[in-house]
């Protein structure tokens, strides 16, 4: 397809601008209306898997992913009193599956993905009110009055979109019954080993703690505790709170907490979207999150968003007609893309089982089992290839 109006693009998240970079390889033009002042993303790290790290690379973007990259590590996971229940190590994910397991920093990654679109179709301080749609395009609604004209609209604004609301699905969140601390802080002060081999997953009691390697000597860091929706932080702060009830965990967990800046600690609620499989009509749909978004434990958020940017834009490119192209894209991604949300809230209610003898038996569970199994039962998740987009024929985006 060769479209002469735009795709219109509601939200400038890495879901949104890894679908303009897709549309414009593919000859196909984008704007992207942001409602921020610049595109930015709210958060500490995140995991790009071997299903997102293979999507970015055939996108032309391996100097990205390559800069991005932490170094590879050995960690595996741990009960609260340190014991090693399995060993995992970062490169028995690339050997299985031909592309790395990178952890990254999200702003870091939002500002290369900015920085691989031309400056002109990024519109920020437009938030999406609304649109109307007719047989030869949609009119995008905006907050300061204007409108813009395009062949689709693409709701890419996250867990809370406006076009997902607009177009009448379910926008209710659903609470996970935990919460979660996240930051990223430098690993030197810790005292920890760099090299060493206590990155992973620390499982408790109703908790968990996550700890791996970001680029520049850097330390993404998570922590997750059953408790009522809505809850902050004491007088005393966050560091406080958190050294009470992990200062007897193993001392990986207690020397990053120690050197935790209290403002750089991120608090909330999981929530998630129950699952929908009807996300769009007409020449409207939606990407990512505003579609299915689901609770971190399996780190696929930014990975399905990624994965449906790219077969968003083939689906495009491959008819003549939008709402025959976007139906297919749905097609392609519904069945996939509930199914992670669904696994991520069963992952997570057994991640925060709070029963002692129920968590033995999880952590003897996950004991027993190889690391080859392990790696095996998410082949059908990580072997992911899109295989839409031969990039080696399209030009740059820049």
């Amino acid at each position: 397809m060769r479209l002469r109006e735009s795709v219109l693009i509601a939200g400038g998240g890495i879901g949104g601008c890894v679908l303009a970079i897709a549309l414009l390889r593919r000859g196909i033009p984008a704007k992207i209306f942001e409602r921020q002042d610049e595109c930015r993303e709210v958060g500490a790290g995140l995991s790009l898997w071997p299903n997102a790290t293979r999507i970015l690379t055939r996108l032309g973007l391996a100097d990205e992913v390559d800069t991005l990259s932490g170094p590879a590590y050995d960690g595996g996971l741990f009960n609260s009193e340190g014991r090693v229940i399995a060993r995992d190590s970062s490169d028995w994910i690339t050997k299985r599956f031909g592309a790395p397991l990178i952890v990254v920093h999200r702003a870091e990654l939002l500002r290369a993905l900015v920085a691989r679109l031309p400056p002109e179709i990024l519109h920020t301080g437009s938030a999406c009110v609304g649109f109307s749609q007719d047989e030869s395009g949609v009119c995008l609604q905006l907050a300061d009055g204007s409108e813009q004209r395009g062949a689709a609209l693409i709701g890419a604004e996250g867990i809370h979109s406006r076009v997902r609301r607009v177009l009448g699905r379910p926008t209710e969140t659903r609470y996970a019954g935990y919460m979660a601390w996240r930051a990223i802080t430098t690993i030197e002060p810790s005292g920890l080993d760099p090299k060493g081999d206590w990155y992973g997953l620390y499982f408790g009691e109703g908790t968990q703690m996550g700890l791996a390697p970001v680029p520049g000597g850097r330390l993404y860091w998570f922590a997750t505790l059953n408790a009522p929706a809505g809850t902050t932080a004491g007088p005393e702060g966050n560091v406080r709170e958190l050294l009470d009830r992990f200062g007897h965990w193993p001392q990986p967990v207690v020397r990053t907490i120690e050197h935790l800046s209290e403002g750089a600690i991120l608090r909330n609620d999981i929530i998630d979207l129950p699952p929908c499989s009807q996300w769009g009509e007409g020449r409207v749909s939606l990407l990512g999150d505003a579609a299915h978004a689901a609770t971190p434990n399996l780190g696929q958020g930014a990975c399905m968003a990624i994965e449906d940017g790219a077969v968003l834009a083939d689906r495009l490119a491959a008819t003549e007609d939008v709402a025959a192209g976007l139906r297919a894209y749905e097609a392609d991604r519904v069945e996939r893309s509930l199914r992670v949300v669904r696994m991520s809230w069963r992952v997570g209610q057994a991640l925060q089982l709070q029963n002692k003898l129920l968590c033995w038996m999880r952590d003897s569970a996950m004991g027993m089992m190889s690391a080859r199994s392990r790696l095996e039962q998410l082949a059908w998740l990580l072997e992911y290839d899109s295989a839409v987009l031969d990039v080696r024929s399209v030009g740059d985006t820049r």
